[in-house]
């Protein structure tokens, strides 16, 4: 059997470059690139301690979980005990997680490729076949994009989830329960009440107004003409001058609501004298969320139960 030795090294290189790279990326560490290149490079010459010294202590859990260690610390440096014990984890973390999706798409596609447990081979040839590599040189870095994907995407959907509160909203003679977010970059108010707004989508608004009056306000909304308004709620109607995100200037039409309450570490919290904008479009594809708070919202609280 013959083992083209350079040709698995330097594909470990890259693999090794790559999950060093993720773990950075998830930990938040700031590092030069020659670094992470150093890291790759010490990483991957485990590849030639496989080959040539298979019963080296370096191939045992413990010597390892020492080398990771190394890798870290030539990668990462060493900042604090608790954040090299959190990257350690992630790194093995995103080992695994890319490891095991490659694992799984060996399985569907029963290409033969080997994880000797330190580095990539592989199989049927000692150097494979070029088909088994082309395997491993693209699966990987597909593995590794969709892997980075997931965790990023899972990651926001931590943070909003760490900012959402339960909302109730009394308005137009209705009350509504929705997923609120605490934005705070929105710290618009009403320029004559002082008062802060915040934001409903469409899937709020729905549930407090009929659709015929959703039709008038969308209008309202480019004509500021009320004459087409259900005279019930004109009355209560506020337009609020702001800019867009292009730095347009826009009217958005807001309601006085009879009282918002948050349920924020198992108390209700009561706010009164705060306006609510209609977005007629929804704030996220996924719906985490259909309320947009405002942090000067705090300031309004009446009382906690």
């Amino acid at each position: 059997m013959t083992i083209y030795l350079d040709v698995i090294w330097i594909l470990n290189i890259c693999i090794d470059f790559m999950i060093i790279q993720m773990t950075g990326h998830l930990v938040k560490s700031k590092t030069r690139g020659w670094s992470l290149i150093a890291a790759a490079l010490f990483a991957s010459l485990i590849v030639f301690i496989t080959v040539y010294a298979p019963g080296h202590f370096i191939l045992t859990p413990l010597g390892k979980l020492l080398y990771s260690c190394l890798i870290l610390l030539i990668a990462f440096g060493f900042k604090s005990i608790t954040l090299f014990i959190k990257t350690f984890f992630v790194f093995y973390f995103v080992t695994f997680a890319i490891g095991g999706a490659l694992f799984g798409l060996h399985y569907l596609l029963q290409q033969p490729y080997h994880w000797s447990g330190t580095a990539f081979m592989t199989q049927s040839t000692g150097y494979g076949t070029p088909i088994s590599w082309l395997f491993v040189i693209i699966g990987f870095p597909i593995c590794w994009f969709f892997t980075r994907k997931t965790m990023d995407k899972q990651a926001l959907t931590n943070y909003r989830s760490d900012q959402t509160y339960q909302t109730i909203i009394n308005l137009a003679d209705k009350t509504i329960k929705v997923n609120g977010y605490l934005d705070s970059a929105n710290h618009l108010t009403d320029p004559i009440s002082g008062d802060p707004v915040v934001l409903i989508d469409l899937y709020a608004i729905e549930q407090l107004f009929e659709q015929s009056t959703i039709d008038a306000l969308k209008t309202l909304e480019q004509t500021y003409d009320l004459n087409g308004v259900p005279a019930d709620i004109s009355k209560n109607i506020h337009l609020i001058p702001f800019r867009g995100i292009d730095s347009s200037p826009s009217i958005l039409v807001a309601f006085r609501a009879n009282f918002i309450s948050l349920e924020c570490n198992g108390e209700v919290l009561h706010f009164k004298r705060i306006l609510v904008g209609l977005k007629f479009s929804y704030f996220t594809t996924d719906q985490l969320y259909h309320c947009l708070l405002n942090p000067e919202l705090f300031k309004k609280q009446t009382f906690v139960s």
